[in-house]
């Protein structure tokens, strides 16, 4: 295999996902080049909002306040009925403030993201950007090349690792001949944004009284997407569209700047890595928009696997590391993430109307007591998303490990994650004596919060995804800490 133009890591496709892999590796000190058949960022809105969980990340990275310039942030969603202008229920983020630095949901939508991530990429030193279009991808022991069509012909370029983030259509997953695993419903779902004026209040509208499922979400200033049941077979598109405006709007004036309909997809790519051929985002998932979660477990997905490529060119077992990548990120998709999104999208789309307004109500009804509200908040928020404490990289049964921990105040208004910088560590939990030196950082949480669920003075083995790898007794002893990190980052191998 030929060395020309050979880069650690060779990522296919600029979208979101990939952006932030690349920002990421970065992060970590890893070169990486990125492939991207359109120079130009996408016009069409596409997906629209970016919960805790991801907003963290990028946080860590260094572009929230870039993106938040951009965008609107959300404390509170309260979705309106169209016919009375009243809430139909309150969602309240602002609960999450102990637990998270940025407590609701960021309305951006994906073109002004990716022109913030691409104006990052393009100022990185670490970071390679080549125009192309990916056509073939071959490995071997020695790397993984792929061929890219550029400037009128064609050009081979090397790594030692191949990400595919090159979108539903994956090139990469297709010449790694990974299957789509899952379904595709017969339902057809219709998206379009709409240009309203003058916009409504709020930011959410649901049509109760509508068949089916429609929805109105506000993106920007007299910006709304619409997302609905298409109409029956043989009717009227444009009488039906001007409908749909009708029943969340009422009598005004719109313009249509951008329209699909797709059927609905739980679908999942068969392997996340196949040798050094790895899949994230859309390449390796397909699920409902309803929810937005799509798009922000793709992020996830590049947190995930930037610091385990970093733990492996660092000199960890590569093996180990990667076929955690594909055990977590795909066990969680899907057993988790897909299986309610999935469930979500067919309530909303086949739910009888005089269901759905019971349904709501009782949700209505549920989310005014405080532990509802905020439980339905982290679950929303992916705050809860955990790995399984079986999973190869994780030592113990303690409800704990797999999960990421929470993000609270540990001095003043410095929390968890200033300390920790993205970085691996050993958190110290209470005001106990301080750990022998063993490898990692130390950063002490002197007060942790009780749904820690610690029994005493104890150490968190923390990875650079705060996700938690093991917990120790605070006097464990250097050697036995140490092993204990090596474990949780790839370099050692779990006793059997």
């Amino acid at each position: 295999m030929s060395d020309i133009d050979r880069t650690p890591t060779l990522i296919i496709g600029a979208g979101p996902v990939g952006l932030v892999l690349a920002l990421a590796l970065s992060r970590q000190g890893i070169r990486s080049t990125i492939v991207e058949r359109d120079p130009d960022a996408v016009r069409e809105s596409r997906a629209l909002n970016f919960w805790p969980r991801t907003l963290e990340t990028f946080r860590n990275l260094g572009f929230l306040g870039d993106l938040m310039e951009r965008g609107t942030f959300v404390t509170r969603l309260e979705p309106l009925d169209p016919r009375s202008g009243r809430p139909l229920l309150r969602l309240d983020f602002t609960g999450l403030e102990e637990l998270s630095p940025v407590p609701g949901t960021l309305m951006c939508p994906q073109n002004t993201a990716e022109e913030v991530l691409r104006e990052r990429v393009a100022g990185d030193p670490l970071i390679t950007e080549v125009t192309g279009e990916c056509v073939r991808v071959e490995q071997d022991g020695a790397g993984v090349s792929a061929t890219v069509e550029r400037d009128g012909g064609r050009t081979t370029l090397s790594a030692d690792y191949l990400v595919g983030t090159d979108g539903a259509r994956s090139t990469v997953r297709r010449c790694a001949d990974v299957p789509m695993e899952g379904e595709t419903s017969d339902d057809r779902m219709l998206l379009s944004d709409e240009r309203i004026s003058p916009s409504p209040e709020g930011w959410l509208r649901f049509a109760l009284d509508e068949p089916g499922f429609l929805v109105g979400i506000r993106f920007g200033p007299e910006q709304w997407r619409i997302m609905g049941s298409t109409p029956p077979e043989g009717a009227d598109e444009e009488a039906a569209a001007r409908h749909r405006v009708r029943a969340l709007f009422g009598d005004v004036s719109s313009t249509t700047t951008w329209a699909s309909t797709f059927n609905v997809h739980r679908r999942v790519a068969g392997r996340y890595r196949v040798g050094r051929v790895l899949l994230a985002g859309d390449a390796a998932h397909l699920i409902s928009p309803i929810g937005g979660q799509g798009l922000n477990a793709g992020i996830n997905e590049a947190e995930n696997l930037a610091w385990k490529l970093a733990e492996a060119f660092a000199g960890g077992d590569a093996d180990l590391l990667l076929d955690s990548y594909e055990e977590e990120c795909r066990g969680l998709m899907t057993s988790s993430i897909s299986r309610q999104i999935d469930a979500g999208t067919r309530a909303e789309m086949s739910t009888p109307r005089w269901a759905k307004k019971l349904m709501v109500k009782g949700l209505s009804v549920a989310m005014s007591f405080p532990r509802m509200n905020l439980s339905m908040a982290r679950s929303l928020s992916m705050l809860n998303s955990a790995y399984p404490s079986s999973g190869s990289l994780m030592v113990g049964d303690h409800s704990l490990v797999g999960s990421r921990l929470s993000d609270p105040r540990i001095s003043g208004e410095r929390r968890l994650s200033d300390s920790l910088a993205g970085r691996a560590a050993f958190v110290l939990c209470g005001r106990g004596p301080d750990l022998p030196p063993a490898g990692l950082p130390v950063v002490r949480v002197p007060d942790p919060p009780g749904q820690w669920g610690l029994r005493g003075e104890s150490v968190l083995v923390v990875r650079p995804d705060r996700h938690v790898g093991a917990i120790a007794p605070a006097d464990m002893g250097a050697e036995e800490l140490d092993t204990l990190s090596r474990i949780v980052l790839g370099h050692r191998r779990a006793a059997a």
